[in-house]
């Protein structure tokens, strides 16, 4: 790899495009509402049946009064946010995963496939058999690596896909978005 250009050439399977829409899934607003929503419903299902069971404690002491009542609902209304919660990461991977099966598994894969990506100051080239791609340093918003891709954001909901296995070993893996990531920051003075 040279310091101004780099180039990578890797095959990306269904298993990438569940992961790129994972990250897209979790940096777009609309998700970051569900994650805070779903924080509350957990918040909920902790307190209610809290409540629940302080008042079924003080409901039950000698007899069951209306306290005992009150306690036995928060219990269930606590365990309503509780299920909303566990259930929603079960149900978004799920759907994700049936989602790109059904669009990628039909032989019409015009993502899925050989990838051809080069990185100059110009910007990101990405070449497949059904496509050849150009996008400036402006149009990208970030380059994000986690322990098995590295994302180069397209706004408002672009990615492009790198992943590790196009790599010899981890250190190729850093080193390639470490110099990605110089390339993005000196083209983004410049503009």
């Amino acid at each position: 790899m040279s310091a101004d250009k780099l180039y990578v050439e890797f095959t990306l399977n269904n298993d990438d495009i569940i992961a790129m829409n994972h990250f897209l899934l979790q940096n777009t607003p609309e998700w970051k509402r569900v994650n805070k929503s779903k924080h509350n419903s957990y918040l909920y299902a902790v307190i209610f049946p809290i409540i629940g069971i302080i008042s079924l404690l003080k409901g039950i002491t000698t007899e069951f009064t209306p306290w005992g009542w009150v306690g036995v609902c928060f219990i269930i209304f606590g365990f309503i946010p509780l299920t909303s919660y566990l259930y929603a990461n079960h149900y978004w991977n799920r759907n994700i995963k049936n989602q790109v099966n059904k669009l990628y598994g039909r032989g019409k894969d015009t993502l899925v496939g050989l990838h051809k990506y080069t990185i100059s100051p110009e910007g990101v080239h990405d070449i497949t058999e059904f496509d050849d791609t150009t996008y400036k340093w402006k149009a990208i918003e970030n380059i994000v690596q986690t322990d098995k891709y590295i994302f180069i954001t397209v706004p408002p909901r672009g990615v492009f896909i790198i992943t590790k296995r196009a790599f010899p070993d981890d250190s190729a893996y850093n080193q390639f978005f470490e110099d990605a990531k110089t390339i993005f920051q000196t083209a983004q003075k410049t503009v």
